[in-house]
């Protein structure tokens, strides 16, 4: 019983969209999973824009104010813990990553990345030492 319960976890947490998370995450509080309704909250945050613009958000927050209050109070917990990072930071990070990583393996050995800026872009070197960027 309990890997029919985590296979339809996975299914159902696999498949959220902005129009549906509401939904599973109202059928995780009733059956008390966990995990699943964690998983709904994860989502919520990373699309927190639109999800709370749907009509789901609205009947929630209305119909199940306890519900609203445990993920808001969980939002603005993932928001204020700076250890707890967006996916969006996350992503930005991983792409600087790739580019400091990209920039490295592109430049002649021993020249430091910032001489390579400077001779490919003056300009920028200029902004980046008056502190523009």
């Amino acid at each position: 019983m309990e890997s029919l319960k985590s296979d339809c976890e996975e299914i159902l947490s696999s498949s959220f969209t902005v129009n549906t998370v509401i939904d599973v995450l109202l059928l995780a509080d009733k059956y008390n999973v966990s995990n699943l309704k964690s998983k709904c909250i994860d989502y919520i945050f990373e699309n927190a824009h639109d999800v709370t613009h749907t009509n789901a958000w609205e009947d929630m927050a209305n119909a199940n104010s306890k519900l609203n209050l445990e993920v808001v109070r969980k939002l603005a917990t993932k928001i204020s813990n700076p250890l707890m990072a967006s996916t969006g930071r996350t992503k930005l990070l991983e792409n600087v990553k790739k580019g400091l990583n990209a920039l490295n393996a592109s430049r002649p050995s021993g020249t430091p990345a910032l001489q390579l800026v400077h001779k490919s872009s003056t300009s920028s070197t200029k902004r980046f030492r008056n502190g523009l960027c």
